[in-house]
C-alpha cells in the first residue's frame, strides 16, 4: 500500500497540472473569457483573460500555448474581454462606454485607492488616480486627458454641448439632467451635425 500512495499522488498532481495548462484546442477555462491584452509597449497578446479589474486592478492571461501571466494596470494600455473594451490611464482601468468623433465616454472599472506594486524587490507607489469605481469620465477628440464627470458639473457640460447641438439644447431644456443619462447625451452629441 505504501508503494501505491506515491504513485496515486503523482497521478493526481499530473491531472491537476494538465487541467491548469489548457491546450490550444481546449475550451475556455472557468472564470476566463476570450480576450486580448495590449502591453504598455504596444505588444498585442491574445488568449483567455480573467477579469480581476475591480478587485485587484489586474488581469490574468492564458496564451494559446498555455502560459499564464498576470498583468497590473500599470503594465498595460488596453484590454478587451469578451468584446468589452478597457483602456488604462494613470494606473486604473476604464471601461469604454461610448466612442464617437467628438467625445469618448469611459467608466472607471478598477477600485480607487493608491497601492504598492513591485519591480522585482523595489516597491513602487501607484496612484489610484482621480475618481471612484463607476465614475464617468470624458475625453474630448484630440485630447489625451480624461476628465471626471461630476453631478455638480453635468449641467454646465451639457450646456456647452448644447451650443453646438440643437438636439441637446432641446432635450436639456425639457427635462432635468441626471448623471445616469450621460450616455444618451454623449451619443446625441457625437451624432449631432449642427
Amino acid at each position: 500500500m505504501s508503494r501505491i500512495k506515491p504513485f496515486l499522488f503523482a497521478a493526481l498532481f499530473a491531472s491537476f497540472s494538465a487541467a491548469a495548462q489548457p491546450s490550444a484546442n481546449s475550451t475556455i477555462p472557468d472564470g476566463f473569457k476570450t480576450g486580448t491584452v495590449v502591453t504598455a509597449e504596444h505588444t498585442y497578446l491574445q488568449g483567455h483573460v480573467k477579469d480581476n479589474i475591480k478587485k485587484g486592478s489586474e488581469v490574468i492571461l492564458i496564451t494559446p500555448d498555455g502560459k499564464l501571466a498576470k498583468y497590473k494596470a500599470s503594465q498595460l494600455s488596453e484590454v478587451t474581454i469578451d468584446n468589452t473594451n478597457f483602456i488604462v490611464d494613470a494606473g486604473s482601468f476604464f471601461k469604454v462606454v461610448s466612442e464617437g468623433p467628438k467625445v469618448k465616454l469611459y467608466q472607471k472599472a478598477s477600485a480607487g485607492g493608491d497601492r504598492i506594486e513591485y519591480n522585482g524587490a523595489e516597491p513602487i507607489a501607484i496612484s489610484g488616480g482621480v475618481g471612484d469605481y463607476d465614475d464617468y469620465f470624458i475625453q474630448k477628440a484630440g485630447d489625451k486627458k480624461l476628465e471626471i464627470v461630476r453631478k455638480k458639473d453635468l449641467k454646465k457640460l451639457v450646456e456647452g454641448w448644447a451650443k453646438d447641438c440643437q438636439q441637446i439644447a432641446d432635450k436639456s431644456k425639457s427635462e432635468a439632467i441626471a448623471l445616469t443619462e450621460i450616455v444618451q447625451y454623449v451619443n446625441i452629441y457625437n451624432t449631432c451635425s449642427n
